[in-house]
């Protein structure tokens, strides 16, 4: 498509390509990369829950954290740009990339497409890995609660009630009361 490009010079003084188009692929790119990081950082949150390590844990949330404040600033950038190329184009505000693609030269749509393929399949295997890091945090939860239970004393009923309505616990005593 022409007309997109606009032209620019690089630190060396070599005229470049600085088109929207060029640029959104940049960005695509750049969108999979962190979102990869994201996937090695839920694996290895994964590897984390299931040895107990809360310290490592707790590192890989920050950084996953940090990687999401990355992420949300390249999104904001890909939607500009996605909202340009399609104004250059002369698109339908809501075009997707596959209607981009299909008005570009093979060779371009092609790259385009390969990128946005890319990042769903990134996107799902972050999903699903979130996904399985949410049911071992549910399953540790559940330990947990039945320890502590356990100890408290918790899951015993009470005995009943006074004919004032007065709850009258059981009688026991659970394992904080028992003395060394």
């Amino acid at each position: 498509v022409r007309g997109l490009a606009f032209p620019g010079k690089a630190d060396n003084g070599e005229t470049m390509n600085f088109s929207p188009l060029s640029q959104l692929e940049d960005i695509l790119d750049s969108e999979s990369r962190v979102i990869r990081d994201l996937v090695a950082l839920e694996e290895a949150k994964t590897t984390y829950l299931l040895d107990r390590d809360a310290v490592g844990f707790g590192e890989v949330v920050r950084e996953e954290e940090e990687k999401a404040r990355v992420l949300e600033k390249i999104e904001g950038l890909r939607r500009a740009l996605t909202a340009r190329v399609i104004h250059d184009m002369d698109l339908d505000d809501s075009a997707t990339l596959r209607e981009i693609a299909d008005r570009l030269e093979a060779d371009s749509g092609g790259r385009l497409l390969a990128l946005r393929d890319r990042l769903g399949d990134l996107a799902g295997r972050l999903k699903e890995l979130n996904s399985k890091n949410g049911d071992l945090l549910r399953a540790s939860l559940d330990v947990v609660t039945l320890t502590l239970d356990l100890v408290t004393g918790a899951d015993q009923a009470s005995a009943g009630y006074t004919p004032d309505g007065v709850l009258v616990p059981r009688a026991g005593r659970n394992l904080l009361d028992a003395s060394a």
